[in-house]
């Protein structure tokens, strides 16, 4: 069985044995595709879906930094006024972004600052676990809309497994999939499609294997000027038509986490050949990447060591 996630609109195809759900959320649409007894049973299929959509509108609610009732918001008001009471949670969440910021070198960073004069430093963000508070420096902000999508995959992820549901695929948009069981004798098959070149080229799509782990996708395709932010550079926007013919025009991460796999395929589009990866090797399998030319794969030796 195949799936599509291309970074384009591309439905998922309709399956043998398999019922498909879809909700609207996080600026995406969201697909959930049950299958074996689930798809005989289309009451307790939708009870399922229901659950999960649920699952991912609460988050969405909780993490959106334009709403202004959200998690995120009021901590971003809070900013410069001193230790802010998170539900623990969120503390948790935050705790992890930025385990991934200091593991990643910074390469994934959600922190942002008003103005080029107000440089990001360590106490930008301060997290204190033990009685679920932030500090968050005055001028700073967070954005999480990079690891959003991957947060509430692992929220629903837990959720499908208490439910028993032991084969299923969710989508959220273009750019993150989480995969449980297989569908039939083989694993998930994901095609991942690059942008097109500046000639207008379709170069051909990779496939990704995927059973019981996460695939996130980046790519600096989907707006003409950008929206891949780089941290080491006062997050500045990377324009596409600024890239090289040696840098990534787009990442696909695999990862047992949906939460690093989104922060991981960021580092990916940014530097696959770094050491970060090795500091990951506890969750993160592979990584794959494209540039102007090609794709490239870098496989990844498991090890019960990492940095978070």
């Amino acid at each position: 069985m195949t799936a599509t996630a291309p970074h384009r609109d591309s439905p998922l195809q309709r399956q043998p044995r398999c019922c498909r759900f879809a909700a609207t959320a996080m600026a995406c649409r969201w697909e959930l595709v049950l299958c074996g007894e689930l798809a005989a049973d289309q009451r307790r299929a939708a009870s399922i879906a229901e659950a999960v959509f649920d699952e991912v509108a609460h988050w969405h609610s909780r993490l959106n930094r334009f709403a202004s009732d959200s998690d995120l918001s009021q901590l971003n008001r809070a900013a410069g006024r001193g230790p802010t009471r998170l539900a623990s949670d969120f503390a948790e969440l935050l705790a992890a972004c930025e385990c991934l910021r200091q593991s990643t070198g910074g390469l994934f960073d959600i922190r942002r600052t008003a103005s080029p004069q107000l440089p990001l430093s360590e106490d930008t963000l301060h997290i204190n676990l033990s009685n679920s508070t932030a500090t968050l420096r005055s001028g700073a902000a967070l954005d999480l809309g990079g690891v959003a999508k991957g947060y509430a995959m692992d929220c629903c992820q837990r959720l499908l497994l208490d439910l028993e549901v032991t084969t299923a695929l969710l989508h959220a948009g273009t750019s993150s999939t989480l995969a449980i069981g297989r569908p039939d004798s083989d694993p998930w098959q994901i095609a991942v499609q690059p942008p097109l070149t500046l000639s207008g080229i379709h170069p051909r799509p990779y496939t990704v294997s995927l059973e019981n782990a996460h695939l996130s996708v980046s790519s600096h395709s989907g707006r003409p000027d950008g929206h891949i932010v780089d941290p080491r550079n006062a997050a500045q926007v990377i324009h596409p038509q600024s890239l090289d013919a040696l840098a990534p025009t787009i990442a696909a991460v695999t990862a047992s986490s949906g939460l690093t796999a989104e922060a991981l395929s960021k580092a990916a589009l940014l530097d696959p050949h770094g050491i970060w990866p090795l500091h990951h090797r506890h969750t993160l399998s592979h990584i794959a990447w494209h540039t102007a030319n090609a794709w490239h794969s870098r496989p990844i030796t498991p090890s019960v060591v990492g940095a978070c």
